[in-house]
């Protein structure tokens, strides 16, 4: 029988330290939410390998959706540095672990997806988990949500070629987007920040990350 755990010491203290992922708040977090709730059981062996998973949900259509690996993830999450008032959209939340995790750093998460059989598997995840600041919602992922806009901060769990106009409209006046932007076929984190009606661009690191399909087109607004 697996020690659950001891599996999660393990990935914070093998994986995620050594990475240098440092803000006390997301390594509790990592410590202490059930990464094995969000897995099915034909997966849940790989629950705490530093890889992405593609998900699979008994047999019904999900779609090509995945779970960053958690040495990314929390890379992402420690470069966006998110407070505890603030207002987060999770957009591709895939399974509903990674907006668990951004739940416990913040006010309130908007986590979207697209298809109805994968946002439910979002929503029963986090029920099971005990989350209850976030919301779960089956939209287009390439418009946001504008209706609960704007945002504080705006995570895009993949690569992408491109992120819409309408997405950096909906932050507020200082918010912040991370997300892997894809540059002549290299993966690249990238922290985007709003000020004063402008955008700034900064690149992190190289990464590799599976593309979130809906933002694979280079067909809007582009650095």
């Amino acid at each position: 029988m697996n020690n659950w755990n001891l599996s999660r010491i393990n990935m914070v203290e093998n994986q995620i330290k050594p990475y240098g992922i440092k803000n006390l708040d997301l390594l509790n977090a990592l410590e202490s939410i059930p990464r094995e709730l969000f897995f099915e059981k034909s997966d849940i062996d790989r629950a705490y390998s530093d890889q992405h998973i593609t998900l699979k949900s008994n047999d019904q259509d999900i779609g090509d959706r995945f779970v960053i690996s958690p040495v990314i993830f929390s890379k992402m999450i420690e470069v966006i540095d998110i407070k505890h008032d603030e207002v987060v959209l999770d957009i591709g939340c895939s399974n509903g672990y990674t907006s668990a995790i951004i739940a416990h750093l913040a006010n309130t998460v908007v986590a979207i997806d697209q298809g109805e059989n994968l946002t439910t598997l979002a929503e029963n995840n986090l029920y099971k988990a005990g989350i209850n600041n976030v919301v779960v919602i089956n939209t287009d992922i390439r418009t946001g949500y504008n209706k609960e806009a704007p945002y504080d901060v705006i995570i895009i769990e993949g690569s992408v070629d491109y992120i819409p106009d309408d997405i950096f409209a909906q932050l507020n006046t200082s918010g912040r987007i991370i997300t892997i932007n894809v540059i002549d076929a290299i993966g690249k984190l990238t922290l985007y920040k709003k000020e004063n009606g402008l955008v700034s661009s900064k690149v992190i690191l190289e990464a590799s990350v599976p593309y979130l399909s809906a933002f694979k087109e280079k067909n809007a607004f582009v650095f």
